[in-house]
């Protein structure tokens, strides 16, 4: 009902002058702000952001080696690491989010739901150690997370999260 509109129309049909002059007030009220059809479903906008529905993805962090001389607590008690630890091998993060890794990893360095480790320490994204394993089921990526963390403390890694 964009345009000229006909009066003898609208006099037939009440209902629908309403909505018009509803509308006309909206748009002078939003002027430049796109109005709901205009606007990109949250899906699309968002959906690099999401991983797919119901898959969930592990990642690690490798963090700064400057972790281990962190003297507070909270970052000592976080760190899990073998009597006969390979020197060469680093400090990791490992976790499980449903977000895109990048997006989460963002998320840590941003301090929204961050792991203090990784919001003071983290570098970098390491797929090399985790992407061959991604997607795969929130049962799955729970036990997987554990698994992955075991199995780097085993490989000589110091290990944060993957509890």
């Amino acid at each position: 009902m964009s345009g000229i509109v006909d009066k003898d129309w609208l006099s037939r049909h009440p209902e629908c002058e309403r909505e018009l002059e509803q509308r006309q007030v909206g748009q002078s009220e939003h002027k430049g702000r796109k109005t709901g059809s205009e606007r990109k479903p949250k899906s699309l906008v968002n959906r690099n952001q999401k991983a797919a529905s119901g898959q969930k993805r592990v990642y690690v962090i490798l963090l700064d080696p400057a972790v281990l001389q962190d003297q507070s607590r909270r970052i000592k008690n976080s760190l899990r690491s073998k009597p006969k630890r390979d020197p060469v091998k680093p400090c990791v993060y490992v976790g499980r989010t449903g977000l895109a890794v990048q997006k989460r990893f963002q998320n840590h360095k941003n301090g929204y739901k961050d792991s203090p480790v990784v919001k003071k320490y983290g570098l970098r994204l390491m797929p090399e150690l985790y992407e061959h394993l991604n997607p795969m089921p929130y049962e799955e990526v729970v036990q997987m997370e554990k698994d992955l963390a075991e199995h780097l403390l085993a490989d000589g890694y110091i290990v944060a999260g993957g509890k």
